[in-house]
């Protein structure tokens, strides 16, 4: 099996494992809290919800791994995405991106689950806005570098296909870099616009 279909299965199986996350998150909340600390004592509450008297602990300390996990397996969405766009483009197109892919994403994943994981709002105490900050970025560079080095393959391959080379091929290339160039900063400052617009 070429990297092509592993890379789009890859993609399809961890939106499917998402979705069951998110399913078993949203069904069984109880199932989604690891207790690493057992509580000291609990308390009973008078009200009750139907399926018998309601506890809360109390002194206990619990992780959820849920959302965690959920969160740190989004960025294969943009690679499942990207790997639909390449996967019926030639070969070449589709190793120009995956060189870069390859070792981004796990960078973004790591980062993500470092992000979410953390106690106190964020990595070293830092608050959620500059996480989403952060992660904005990184998927922002991811997505942008991705398309970039699709389309330069894709149009590299084009114009050897009709035969330009030499300094013709340069000028081309050159344009279409700059071209290139001005549409990620156009994209990077709308996205700064938009985020500091909400």
């Amino acid at each position: 099996m070429n990297i092509k279909k592993i890379v789009l299965l890859l993609g399809v199986g961890v939106l499917l494992l998402i979705t069951l996350i998110v399913i078993i998150q949203d069904k069984f909340t109880e199932s989604c809290v690891y207790i690493t600390k057992e509580p000291t004592s609990r308390e009973l509450w008078d009200f009750n919800d139907g399926n018998g008297p309601i506890y809360i602990y109390t002194d206990g300390e619990s992780i959820e791994w849920c959302e965690p996990l959920a969160l740190s397996l989004i960025p294969f969405l943009p690679l499942l995405l990207l790997s639909l766009i390449t996967y019926k483009m030639r070969e070449e197109v589709f190793r120009a991106w995956w060189n870069f892919a390859r070792w981004f994403a796990p960078v973004i994943i790591v980062v993500t689950f470092l992000l979410s994981n953390a106690r106190g709002g964020g990595t070293l105490g830092m608050n959620k806005d500059f996480a989403i900050l952060v992660l904005g970025l990184l998927y922002t560079i991811f997505i942008i570098t991705s398309l970039v080095k699709i389309v330069r393959a894709f149009l590299k391959l084009r114009w050897e296909e009709r035969g330009i080379s030499g300094p013709q091929l340069k000028e081309i290339q050159k344009r279409t870099n700059l071209q290139i160039i001005g549409t990620v900063v156009f994209l990077l400052v709308a996205w700064f616009i938009i985020g500091s617009l909400m």
